[in-house]
This record gives structure tokens, C-alpha cells and sequence, in this order.
């Protein structure tokens, strides 16, 4: 109902607020929140979690559009396995290679029913934001779901 709209609503207010806040400008504090966030979501619900990342500079300072739109799709990511998934593990990796940047997101639940997806807008979003950062997002259904967000070297 409305309560939940206007938590909703706060909600992305502070998200939008920290992406352009300059003292978050750093790989290191994109995935701090991103580790704070998947972690306090996923512990209510006792999945377990493992983040890791590997060729990331955390020094290195990264565009307000960038980091909100990795910050947002993978906030979506964490919640539709927290509503929907009855997963017990998560795993998160970060990887920068020298040709791309990946965020693969991979969660032992159910997957979806019969190959039918979520009817709601959040993975439509997502390939959205995937785009008009240049990247793609793809949602491969196996052993639970796989999450995999490509964009360019960061």
C-alpha cells in the first residue's frame, strides 16, 4: 500500500543521495555498499553469502552514472532472491579484466517455474540499466540463477 510506496520511495532517495555524494566515488565504497547491503538483506533471511572480487583497483574513482546503475542492479539482484528464490547460499564476484568488467551473481534456489520469468519490472529494468551503460545482463537459469552483468573495463 502506500506505507510500503513511501519506504519505497526513501529508499531510492538515499540510494540516489549516496550515488552523488563525491565522497563515494570509489570502486572501495560501490562495493562496501554493495557488500553491506546484500549482507544485511540476505542475513534476515539466514542465506549465506561469499563476496569476493579480484582485478578491481578500490582506489579508483568511478562515474556517478556508473555507480548508481551497478549499485541499483545489483540491489534488484539481491532482493528478488530475498523475496523469491528460497536460496541458502549467494555468491558475489566482482572481476575487471584488461577487456570487461563482470558482476556474476549466483544463488542455489528453486529458479523460476517452467522457464516462465517474474512477471514484475525489475529484470526489465535491470537490461535497461545494463544498456544505457553499454553492457548487457543476462539471467541464466540452472542450479538456481546466475546473474552475469558485462560492461566495459572499469
Amino acid at each position: 500500500g502506500i506505507a510500503q510506496l513511501s519506504r519505497d520511495l526513501v529508499t531510492t532517495m538515499s540510494d540516489i543521495v549516496w550515488s552523488i555524494d563525491a565522497r563515494n566515488d570509489t570502486l572501495e565504497n560501490l562495493l562496501l555498499k554493495m557488500k553491506d547491503f546484500a549482507s544485511s538483506t540476505l542475513s534476515v533471511r539466514q542465506i549465506r553469502l561469499s563476496f569476493a572480487h579480484s582485478g578491481i583497483d578500490l582506489k579508483r574513482k568511478i562515474a556517478v552514472d556508473l555507480r548508481e546503475n551497478i549499485y541499483l542492479i545489483f540491489k534488484e539482484t539481491i532482493n528478488n532472491i530475498a523475496r523469491h528464490s528460497s536460496a541458502t547460499e549467494v555468491g558475489v564476484v566482482l572481476r575487471n579484466d584488461h577487456d570487461k568488467f563482470t558482476l556474476v551473481v549466483t544463488e542455489n534456489g528453486k529458479g523460476w517455474e517452467r522457464d516462465t520469468r517474474p512477471a514484475g519490472n525489475g529484470m526489465r529494468n535491470m537490461k535497461m540499466r545494463a544498456e544505457r551503460l553499454g553492457g548487457t545482463i543476462v539471467f541464466a537459469k540452472g542450479d538456481g540463477v546466475r546473474t552475469v552483468l558485462t560492461l566495459k573495463p572499469l
